[in-house]
């Protein structure tokens, strides 16, 4: 998925993120890039939503905090979310 949308495949890097996710429901790097390409298109409230189910399938996944963080700045909501 993520090198399809490097090459700005969307609906082939969404395909395979859903693929990916039937495969393995707990993955949590599939849903944080499913996220990023979500956030790329303006799709925020699905993005978001993929965001906060990845940091909550693994918490230790520190690309998904510096994506959510970008975006949430992108939407000026600096302050909506905390680490506890």
């Amino acid at each position: 998925g993520t090198r399809r949308m490097e090459i700005g495949d969307v609906a082939g890097a969404e395909a395979c993120f859903r693929m990916a996710l039937q495969i393995a429901p707990d993955l949590a790097e599939a849903y944080a890039n499913w996220g990023l390409l979500l956030d790329k298109q303006g799709v925020t409230e699905e993005a978001e939503a993929c965001y906060l189910r990845s940091i909550e399938l693994n918490p230790e996944f520190s690309e998904t905090y510096l994506n959510l963080g970008v975006f949430l700045s992108r939407l000026d909501r600096n302050g909506d979310f905390a680490v506890s």
